[in-house]
């Protein structure tokens, strides 16, 4: 108990606002695969999100992931935009391209944001 408490302290920090959060760096940059994006446009048109223009076919979610200094993802939270069901499927998403593929540089514990691209423009 007293090692995990030294790896991933209690006193967590708190989520600071959006736009200060750093870009998480990955060994091996991810992308959002047809069906994950296949997944977000049957959501939209199923009128479970907000839809974006006619024209615009494609949905942008940052997901704020807290990671510790062991690399564990302790905590992700979506940033919201009203879709629930494509929010929570982001943060899945980001928790497994982030596991086991942290850049050795990101070295401390604290809030990083990634963002996820959802295009079914083809």
């Amino acid at each position: 108990m007293l090692l995990a408490a030294l790896i991933d302290p209690p006193d967590a920090p708190t989520l600071p606002a959006w736009d200060t959060l750093p870009p998480i760096i990955l060994r091996q940059p991810r992308q959002v695969t047809p069906a994950a994006a296949e997944f977000v446009a049957t959501e939209v048109a199923e009128g479970r999100c907000v839809l974006p223009p006619p024209e615009q076919h494609h949905l942008r979610v940052d997901v704020a992931l807290l990671i510790a200094r062991s690399g564990r993802v302790l905590a992700s939270v979506p940033h919201a935009i009203d879709c629930p069901t494509v929010e929570q499927y982001a943060a899945g998403l980001a928790i497994g391209w982030v596991r086991g593929n942290l850049h050795p540089r990101l070295g401390r514990m604290g809030w990083y944001r990634l963002r996820l691209d959802f295009d079914w423009t083809q």
